[in-house]
């Protein structure tokens, strides 16, 4: 039932309109305009009804649905061919005579049954319309269950497949290091076998021989003593090559296999001597020192350990070496020539494991000195870690608010020593610079540069220990890091050295700047004269080399000049006589003359 107060919408004029006295195909076909029903309408009171049937045709005449219901479809009632079942706009129905011309909204009894027939014949319709609108759902539920099904077992089998291809690969890798420890143990176990089968001869007297090369060189010495009386004299420590094969004889004598010989300490110590004269080293710069000590002058200058390590760390102080830099990458940087391996003062320690040692502690102290200087300036400074932030976290992306919002955690925002103002003009004056081309950044960059003193900025400053003039100016975080860096690093080398303390306005500073280069000069002395001493010694080793080794090439010329082919030694006995003669003569000589 509609409210009281709900007020009734108008109803447009023209479905409110009905022409009367104009006739309608439509209207008669229907059963509108009948003369009955004009004569009804003129004379209302002719055959109006009396009773609740009178109420209900007069509610019915003011019904909104009889001025704007129209007919919408019509059905024809097969056997009751006169009779059909028309539907309107707003779902109801009437059944309509067509001979008639005669509408009736209540379906007589006659007429029922087919109408009944119609009803079922509608909704069974109905139900096949809504199992063939299931059955598609159906089908669709069913194909996307299976594409499903299908993308799973893809994906089941592509995860099987990566599954056996690691498994693959492990079992590769662990065949490689099988492959790769059986060739270790092989290679050692043929080292060790090589050590058990290598066989020295004991250098002893009258077996020495030399080659053209001026090398040590072992030869087997043959006594004949039933055919040779003077077999005596052959086994005194004679200088001889091996001799050709002798006519006399049936053949070479073949040396008997006593089996190998070890090295001792003396052989081993020989060895490294030789190896220390061939390089140009002292003998205090290889092996450990001798029962006796070294000879005078070979342990080098006076140069302690604590001098050897600052002389290092002045090394790596002078290349300007981060210390967050590591060992290996120094290492690898062999190339450069501005490495370290180049300078002479890398050598000033004895091994590797020193070298690394003193970096790891100078590494430790620079970077905690780094951090304190830093975190001194940030107390300064507070637009220090504020650009830091910027350089690290500022994108053009970003308005000021989604920024602020974003990184509202960060220390640097929560810091109050710098306003919010002022944070917000450096975040807009920063994202409007990185807007600018690349050209002009770098070239305010080397304004800022050169705008700094060389007290503060000079050839020795690093990277990591910028001064706090630089890190506090916008313009510093305007370049990428590695621009920036580059940009800095090729302008630091290009500036000349610190004032002298004497400029500096602090004389606690000054006086400990001296002290300190004080030291280093002489460190740097000491390290020249150990140089100079080195050299001097390689020269004499180098002269001292070279006499002996014309003196072996004299006496090769000699050997040569003997008569030793032909199994006999007499000429090598005659030049051996000859030779004792010659110095029996001149010692007669001088006596003499005496």
């Amino acid at each position: 039932m509609e409210s009281p107060n709900k007020r009734l919408k108008p109803s447009n004029e023209g479905d409110d309109f009905m022409s009367l006295d104009v006739g309608d195909e439509a209207d008669d076909k229907y059963g509108y305009g009948n003369k009955e029903d004009e004569a009804e309408d003129q004379n209302p009171t002719a055959n109006a009804p009396r009773g609740p049937k009178a109420q209900y045709q007069r509610d019915a005449r003011f019904d909104r649905r009889n001025a704007q219901d129209r007919p919408r479809s019509k059905h024809a009632l097969p056997g009751h061919e006169p009779w059909v079942l028309v539907k309107t706009k707003f779902g109801r129905r009437f059944v309509h005579n067509t001979q008639t011309r005669e509408s009736l909204w209540r379906i007589p009894d006659d007429v029922w049954p087919a109408v009944r027939d119609f009803d079922a014949w509608e909704k069974q319709q109905k139900e096949r319309e809504e199992n063939a609108k299931w059955a598609e759902q159906e089908l669709q539920a069913m194909r996307q269950q299976s594409k499903a099904e299908e993308k799973n077992q893809r994906a089941d089998a592509e995860e099987g497949r990566n599954r056996r291809r690691r498994s693959e690969s492990l079992q590769r890798e662990d065949e490689e290091a099988m492959m790769a420890e059986l060739a270790a143990q092989a290679e050692h176990a043929e080292e060790q076998d090589a050590k058990n089968a290598a066989k020295t001869v004991e250098p002893q007297v009258g077996e020495t021989g030399y080659d053209s090369e001026g090398s040590f060189e072992y030869v087997e010495v043959t006594d004949d003593e039933e055919g040779d009386d003077d077999g005596s004299e052959a086994g005194q420590g004679l200088r001889a090559e091996p001799a050709q094969p002798d006519n006399e004889t049936s053949g070479p004598a073949e040396p008997e296999d006593e089996g190998p010989v070890e090295f001792g300490e003396d052989d081993i110590a020989y060895q490294l001597a030789a190896m220390g004269a061939d390089y140009g080293l002292d003998e205090g710069e290889y092996g450990s020192p001798p029962p006796e000590g070294w000879s005078e002058g070979a342990e080098g200058l006076p140069l302690s350990n604590e001098d050897a390590a600052n002389l290092f760390k002045d090394l790596l102080d002078d290349h300007h070496i981060s210390p967050y830099t590591p060992w290996e990458k120094l290492l690898q940087d062999e190339d450069s020539p501005t490495s370290i391996l180049h300078d002479d003062r890398y050598t000033v320690l004895p091994n590797m494991k020193a070298r690394r040692h003193v970096f790891d502690d100078w590494a430790r102290a620079k970077a905690a000195e780094i951090q304190t200087a830093r975190a001194q300036m940030e107390r300064q400074d507070p637009r220090i870690p504020y650009l830091a932030l910027l350089a690290a976290k500022a994108s053009p992306k970003l308005y000021w608010p989604e920024f602020k919002r974003k990184f509202k955690k960060e220390p640097a925002l929560l810091d109050r020593k710098l306003g919010d103002k002022d944070k917000e003009k450096l975040y807009r004056d920063h994202i409007a610079r990185l807007k600018l081309p690349e050209s002009t950044r770098k070239a305010d960059l080397i304004a800022l540069l050169k705008s700094l003193p060389l007290r503060i900025l000079n050839n020795s400053t690093r990277l990591d220990s910028l001064p706090q003039a630089f890190l506090a100016h916008l313009h510093s975080i305007s370049l990428p890091p590695r621009t920036r860096d580059e940009v800095v690093g090729q302008y630091i080398s290009s500036l000349p050295p610190p004032p002298d303390a004497a400029e500096s306005a602090d004389e606690k500073t000054a006086e400990e700047q001296e002290r300190l280069r004080r030291e280093k000069a002489r460190r740097e002395a000491a390290l020249l004269e150990r140089k100079r001493a080195v050299e001097e010694e390689r020269r004499r080793v180098e002269k001292e080399e070279r006499f002996a080794r014309m003196g072996l090439l004299e006496e090769e010329r000699e050997l040569r000049q003997a008569d030793v082919g032909k199994g006999s030694r007499r000429g090598l006995r005659a030049m051996l006589g000859g030779a004792e003669g010659e110095g029996d003569r001149e010692g007669m000589g001088e006596s003499g003359g005496g």
